[in-house]
């Protein structure tokens, strides 16, 4: 039996959004009544809350699968060019409520659901996360799936099908523990395995040359298993695919072994080959040097590239002409889109197919394969871009080394010609790397291979060009593009918030949903006294299970560049090694011919590392072998192009481009925040939700009483569920009326959880010096993982528990402050907060975060942010003006300055008292009594290598922080500011980031058109 409902539920079923059929639920219930019976066989009195989610999810999956059949009979006999997005992470989160809202189903479910005596919301809860990814990368991914349904786009996800995702976080006694995700235990309803597609992939064996060329022979050989996943469009009746490969162990795996008794160990080999699609690995450099990451990396591009020309020589849908034999088209009808350098060996697998198998000359594979490819960059670190140990692949893919080496050698040729004399350019741009170990530089590879280049924001991608990748950007600046990253309004604004879009389409109406720069029209309500208490009231109105992480994982530190040992590579991949080889080789000499004599550049730009371990630099692979490579914002971009990938930005300029991320509307606002999403249709209708920029007619609503109150309603109600959530699942209880102030992400020291830990202490510290004094009360809840490797990483968690333990206890500070660590922060756990948060904390140090798409999520959702001028915050600030954000902090130019003159945490310490007395404390065991140097090396870090300069940062963003509390005592001021932000986050829909990825890199139109429904037929 249901509960019954209480007054404002009832009234909240007013509303001329969405209204359900009668048809429609009955047929639902019809539907859902076969699933439990006939496909779970289960009853009514056996059945288990988990079935009834199962029966549900089938339903909803029946509306997707007329769709998903029509939209591939319509790609085969439209036969347009295809683009296929290669991404080790896919985090996909949960699919049942995103895939609702963009067929329209959600009210119709709801509906059909009460009538049966279930509670949706419940069911919505039980679906596991699809964890395959570490935070942002795999967000991204994500969103631009959606994103590219949504534009009608012709494209394919491929990854792999992990069987245990990112880890299970659990805080035991203030110290992070990891627990495995297995996520596929009961069974995923939304996958369709499809074995007929099974492919055959090679490791280890030997390179045997013959008068017909390279032959990779006495390999080892492991299947892969594709499983299928839909991923709709909004409301626009397209259906494309994820398709996420597993890996089998091949029937004669080992049989040799099972004629001489060896059965048992036979079996047991046949497992450690399916380890390849096992488990993910955490994001650190712990995987670096492993062979079985390297063989995942390879295990995904080998049996994608078969499926793709399998479907390129196939002949159009029920047409009788041969397939294709040429491969003069293959450009024209296939873009692969590197995310990261994880998938840069597509760059020699594919010459190793055009070459050895397809007997193309070289030049003409090489300039299929540039055409190609496009690599997207996400890191300014250098430490964070692959570089392969040579010794791991040339044991692991012989031959593609080989290919790398050839690369190498005609692009340092190129290099060498360009700049003449230039030897240590050439050394920098090398896509092998000469050391103690030497290594192949794979974002080398990527932008040597690739014919655009982008970074995911502005700053980013003049980063890019201006230090990364600055002597490739000097080479080829037309391969440079910035491409800023969206999010997905539809999951990250109407699913997770819809209180807050609610109240936003009551003033716009609900075009914004599609077309998000019609959120400027917000602009106008900001001095209405209802609108902002309407926005101020959404954000504690929302209880939808938060799907997917708030903030990308893009970085540029250079231990996160991925360098594969050579013996590894040799060992599993050996072709594949002795084409990496022969790749980097023709790289090089183009290198040479382009800065003739510098043999330093040579160096620097190999894709093979020379060392005590020779690896193969995984960067340098991607740079070599695309045709495109971006960062993922502006500065982002341009750090690649100047430091990074410099040496590889001056032979081949024009590869290098910036594509801002984004994020999809879809899962990022109708999803998660309903009520806001509700309330901007109001006003501007839905069209928003596929063309965010119509966001921008909120900006006539700046001033809108009526506006304002709607908006401040749904922040409300928002935060009244998150309080009421973090009670009920953290027990833990919070002030609802305090200032939500959020900081999820990686933890890691770059993004500087630290900062944030000093102003709390600063704060507590104030409270006990003037406790009458009035402060506004203040709720930090800070949520990430570390890395299981990384021991700074967990001892900041350690240090975020431990203030909470003195901070949340101590009487005198009572609720004005409460410091919250949210455990195991999630993709389902970010569609609860984002839309609850009042302040956003973005405080990476400026030239250390590529791009970031949570700072996105947040804007989008009516939090407002304090931030550093570093990533796509830069971009952000740009659209809603500089008096609409709170900046502190260097800018990139300080940092450079900074470090020229030489960073001393000391000068800080002695100058600044409030920082002495936190330093003292945490040296002292004040926050952890029972162990007083329990801290020592957190300050040991932050007076000796802080490579982040927390301290420099501290003074400014204290007094920012102070600006931030100043306006939130003022609430219709805030709301305002709130809906200026809101208005002007239309740029950050992944539909612009992927229509500028697909009109400037793949080469295709996206397409509005909408497809007839299955029953238009």
């Amino acid at each position: 039996m249901s509960r019954p409902l209480s007054d404002h539920e009832k009234r909240k079923q007013i509303s001329v959004r969405g209204l359900a059929g009668v048809e429609n639920v009955t047929e639902l219930k019809k539907n859902f009544n076969r699933h439990l019976h006939f496909t779970l066989v289960k009853d009514r009195n056996v059945a288990t809350p988990r079935d009834y989610y199962f029966a549900l999810a089938h339903t909803v999956r029946d509306h997707l699968v007329g769709r998903w059949i029509r939209t591939q009979q319509h790609y085969y006999e439209k036969d347009p060019k295809r683009i296929y997005y290669l991404s080790l992470e896919f985090y996909m989160g949960r699919t049942l409520q995103n895939t609702m809202v963009n067929l329209a189903l959600e009210n119709a479910c709801d509906e059909a659901t009460y009538q049966l005596g279930l509670d949706m919301e419940e069911l919505e809860e039980i679906e596991e996360d699809a964890g395959l990814g570490n935070g942002g990368l795999g967000r991204l991914a994500a969103c631009f799936l959606d994103s590219m349904a949504t534009l009608g786009l012709a494209a394919y996800g491929y990854g792999i099908r992990y069987e245990f995702g990112i880890f299970n976080q659990k805080i035991c006694g203030g110290w992070q523990m990891e627990e495995a995700d297995d996520w596929l235990r009961y069974g995923n309803p939304w996958e369709k395995a499809r074995p007929e597609f099974t492919l055959p992939v090679h490791f280890y064996g030997r390179v045997e040359h013959t008068s017909q060329g390279a032959k990779w022979v006495d390999t080892q050989v492991v299947l892969a298993m594709p499983y299928d996943t839909p991923v709709p469009g909004y409301r626009n009746n397209i259906v494309n695919t994820m398709r996420l490969w597993s890996a089998k162990a091949p029937n004669d795996f080992n049989l040799k072994d099972f004629n001489v008794g060896g059965y048992i160990q036979a079996v047991l080999d046949r497992n450690l080959a399916e380890n390849i699609s096992r488990v993910l690995y955490p994001n650190d450099n712990f995987f670096e040097g492993k062979e079985l990451r390297l063989k995942q990396e390879y295990f995904v591009v080998a049996a994608t590239l078969q499926d793709i020309i399998r479907r390129f020589k196939s002949s159009k849908f029920g047409c009788r002409d041969p397939v294709r034999t040429s491969f003069d088209a293959f450009p024209d009808k296939v873009a692969i889109q590197l995310n990261d350098t994880h998938p840069s060996l597509a760059i020699p697998e594919l010459m190793r197919i055009l070459v050895d198998l397809e007997r193309l000359d070289w030049d003409k594979a090489w300039d299929v394969t540039v055409k190609t490819c496009a690599y997207t960059n996400h890191t300014v670190l250098p430490e964070a871009l692959e570089r392969w140990p040579v010794h791991l692949m040339e044991t692991l893919l012989p031959r593609h080394l080989q290919i790398i080496y050839e690369i190498n050698q005609r692009f340092l040729n190129r290099v060498a010609a360009a700049f003449p004399g230039d030897v240590d350019r050439l050394r920098r741009m090398s896509l092998v790397e000469e050391g103690a170990v030497k290594r192949i530089n794979m974002a080398h590879l990527c932008i040597a291979g690739s014919h655009a280049v982008n970074g995911v924001a502005r700053i980013h991608s003049e980063i890019l060009k201006k230090t990364i990748f600055k002597d490739f950007y000097e080479l080829e600046p037309h391969k440079f593009q910035n491409k800023p990253n969206g999010i997905t309004p539809r999951r990250w604004l109407v699913l997770c918030n819809p209180g807050l879009a609610e109240v936003i389409a009551e003033r716009i109406g609900e075009d914004y949903i599609s077309d998000l720069d019609q959120l400027r029209k917000l602009l106008s309500y900001v001095d209405d006294e209802a609108f902002i208490r309407d926005v101020a009231k959404v954000k504690q109105a929302w209880d939808v299970t938060v799907k997917t992480c708030a903030y990308t994982n893009h970085t540029v530190l250079p231990e996160a560049l991925e360098r594969w040992p050579v013996h590894l590579m040799e060992t599993l991949l050996p072709r594949h090694l002795q084409i990496i080889y022969e790749i980097n080789q023709r790289f090089l000499n183009r290198v040479a011919a382009a800065f003739p004599g510098d043999v330093d550049r040579l160096r620097r730009m190999s894709l093979v590392e020379e060392g005590a371990v020779k690896r193969i630099n995984m960067a340098h692979l991607c740079i070599a072998g695309s045709h495109a490579v971006n960062g993922v914002a502006r500065i982002h971009s341009e750090i690649l192009k100047k430091t990074i990938f410099k040496d590889f930005y001056e032979l081949e300029p024009h590869k290098f481009q910036n594509k801002t991320n984004g994020i999809t509307p879809r899962r990022w606002l109708v999803l998660c925040n309903p009520g806001l999403a509700e309330v901007i249709a109001e006003r501007i209708g839905e069209d928003y939700i596929s063309d965010l920029d119509q966001l921008r007619k909120l900006l006539s609503y700046v001033d809108d009483e009526a506006f304002i109150r709607d908006v401040a309603k749904v922040k409300q109600e928002n935060k009244l569920k998150f309080s009421a959530y973090l009670e009920r699942e953290y027990k833990v209880h919070i002030n609802p009326n305090s200032l939500f102030d959020i900081q999820v992400k990686r933890i890691h020291e770059y993004k500087r959880q630290l900062l944030n830990c000093l102003h709390v202490i600063t704060l507590y510290n104030r409270i006990k010096k003037e406790p009458n004094k009035f402060v506004v009360p203040r709720t930090v809840m800070i949520g990430g993982k570390a890395a299981p490797g990384y021991h700074m990483a967990k001892m900041i968690i350690k240090l975020i528990t431990a203030i909470g333990d003195v901070v949340n206890h101590d009487p005198v500070v009572g609720d004005r402050l409460r410091v919250i660590f949210l455990e195991n922060y999630r993709v389902s756990l970010a569609e609860k907060v984002i839309p609850a948060a009042d302040l956003s904390e973005q405080i990476s140090t400026a030239g250390t975060e590529a791009s970031g798409t949570g700072n996105m999520k947040f804007m989008l959702n009516g939090a407002l942010t304090i931030g550093t001028m570093d990533g796509a915050n830069v971009e952000m600030a740009e659209e809603a003006g500089e008096e609409n954000f709170f900046i502190f902090g260097m800018r990139v130019e300080d940092v450079e300055k900074l470090d020229q003159r030489g960073y001393n945490a000391q000068e800080y310490y002695d100058r600044i008292p409030e920082l002495r007395q936190i330093i003292e404390q945490l040296s002292s065991g004040f926050f952890s009594p029972k162990q007083p140097d329990l801290f020592k090396d957190i300050v040991n870090m932050l007076m000796h290598h802080d490579r982040f300069k927390v301290f420099a940062d501290y003074e400014d963003y204290i007094k920012c922080q102070e600006k931030v509390s100043a306006l939130y005592k003022n609430p219709r001021e805030w709301t305002r500011m709130v809906i200026r932000n809101i208005a002007t986050s239309g740029k950050f829909s992944s539909d612009r980031t992927i229509a500028q990825y697909a009109r400037e890199i793949w080469g295709v139109e996206p397409s509005r058109q909408r497809l007839p429904a299955p029953d238009e037929i």
